[in-house]
This record gives structure tokens, sequence and C-alpha cells, in this order.
């Protein structure tokens, strides 16, 4: 088992680092299948988020403006490397 700077063992030290919020709750809905409502209305999940640093979007539509707007991110980002390899 990992161990952190203080000489604690923790299961997190296992996982690569997560650099934004918005990814963790794209993870969580595409990948893990927890539906919007469940990611907004689950008190810990937030307590979670809030203790990594991170601010838990607070409804089932935000939740699904960050998931969309991370998509279109990603899909821009995508094509943009397709047109360059295409030349």
């Amino acid at each position: 088992m990992a161990v952190s700077s203080t000489g604690e063992s923790r299961i997190d030290n296992f996982f690569r680092p997560v650099k934004d919020s918005e990814r963790i709750v794209a993870e969580l809905a595409a990948v893990d299948r927890i539906s919007f409502n469940t990611i907004a209305a689950s008190r810990q999940m937030r307590h979670a988020f809030l203790a990594r640093g991170y601010k838990l979007p607070d409804t089932e539509r935000n939740v699904i403006n960050l998931v969309m707007t991370l998509f279109y991110q990603l899909k821009s980002n995508i094509k943009e490397k397709i047109k360059i390899k295409r030349g």
C-alpha cells in the first residue's frame, strides 16, 4: 500500500491525480452510469467533493450542462486533431 507524505497509507495514493471536477462528474455519469439526479442529490458525493476542494453541481440540470459542455469541448478537440492529421 502507498504511503502518504505523513507516513500514513492511503487508498487514494494508488490513483492518478484528477485535474478537474468536470471530468470527475462526466466519468461518474458516462463510465459509472450514475444518473444526473443521483450525482446532484447525493450528500455523500457532495461531502467527498468538498473534502477534495471541488464543488459538485447542485441540480440535475447543472450536471447535464456540465457533462454536455465537456462533451462538446472534447468533440471539438478530436475534430481538430483529425483535421491536423489529414493535413
